[in-house]
């Protein structure tokens, strides 16, 4: 468990007309260190990070459809999210790494 964590968002929607609405929304978080095992071994400690995601869309202002483009780790930001050391005491340890940039388009229609 981390000591600090946080994290902040907003969302900025302005109609256009004819039932259209651009959108833009972004949040940022914040995780400090932290240890990813249960005993608190040293060699688990993770170090802390920033994550910024975004999206920017159309949408109709009564939620009937959709169209968007999203980025989630938008500064790619490299991070531990588990740290195993091995067995019998080697001095080796593996990761598993958070998610890297990822980005993509969304489409959603509501009959």
């Amino acid at each position: 468990m981390s000591k600090w964590a946080a994290s902040i968002g907003g969302d900025y929607a302005v109609e256009l007309g004819n039932g259209r609405e651009v959108y833009l929304n972004a949040d940022h978080s914040y995780r400090s260190s932290f240890y990813t095992t249960y005993n608190l071994a040293a060699d688990s400690l993770a170090g802390g990070y920033h994550l910024t995601n975004a999206r920017i869309g159309f949408r109709s202002p009564d939620g009937g459809w959709d169209a968007g483009l999203f980025v989630r780790n938008l500064f790619d930001t490299r991070y531990e999210s588990i740290i195993n050391p091995s067995a019998f005491n080697t001095g080796q340890s593996t990761a598993i790494l958070g998610d890297p940039r990822t980005y993509g388009l969304t489409l959603k229609a509501s009959l």
